[in-house]
C-alpha cells in the first residue's frame, strides 16, 4: 500500500511543480522540465525511505 502513496505523492507534487512553474515563467517547456526533474529526484528518494531495516 505505501507504494500507491508515494505514486500518488510524486504525481501529485509534479503536478504542482509544472503548474507553479508555468505560472511564474509563463512556459509549458519551463514547467515540464521543472517537473520531471522533480518527478526523477522524488522517485530516486524511495529507496532512501523504504529500505528494509
Amino acid at each position: 500500500m505505501r507504494i500507491f502513496a508515494f505514486i500518488a505523492a510524486v504525481v501529485g507534487g509534479t503536478t504542482v511543480v509544472i503548474g507553479v512553474a508555468h505560472w511564474i515563467t509563463d512556459s509549458w517547456a519551463v514547467g515540464t522540465t521543472a517537473g520531471v526533474i522533480a518527478g526523477v529526484l522524488s522517485v530516486a528518494v524511495y529507496p532512501v525511505l523504504f529500505r528494509k531495516r
